[in-house]
């Protein structure tokens, strides 16, 4: 028996990159498919979850940044909303992975990490710990 599956929220994981483009692209693709909301986040590696006086990326370029995404979302007619999450490198897949239980999500959208030579053999990428974690689907967008 095939399972079924009715996708209602979608987590869209943003950032600076040339991918943004087309994680925005697949994401309002299947928002408008299956009617779902779209929560756009970005995380700010720079500054660890609780500390909340260290500097960051600029906090207005990573607000702006989401912003920018959900006015785009929502120009399509789509139901989007954002945030900017806070942590270590080394905690960007948790942290997605909690904001996607948080929200309800049913499919996370990500840009698929394109990296070569011997750091795609020692480190894994967000992408991969994202994919082989959550307990929702995974659209990967190359």
């Amino acid at each position: 028996m095939n399972p079924t599956y009715h996708i209602q929220r979608i987590l869209a994981p943003i950032d600076a990159s040339e991918q943004r483009d087309r994680v925005l692209s697949a994401a309002a693709a299947m928002a408008r498919s299956t009617q779902a909301s779209v929560q756009v986040v970005h995380v700010d590696a720079d500054v660890p979850a609780l500390d909340t006086d260290a500097d960051s990326e600029s906090p207005g370029a990573a607000s702006a940044l989401v912003a920018a995404a959900v006015r785009e979302l929502q120009a399509e007619g789509i139901s989007a909303d954002g945030a900017v999450m806070h942590g270590a490198n080394a905690d960007i897949d948790d942290l997605l992975l909690i904001e996607a239980r948080r929200i309800g999500a049913d499919l996370i959208v990500l840009g698929a990490n394109h990296r070569t030579g011997l750091s795609a053999l020692l480190e894994a990428s967000v992408t991969d710990d994202v994919a082989r974690h959550a307990d929702v689907l995974v659209l990967l967008v190359p």
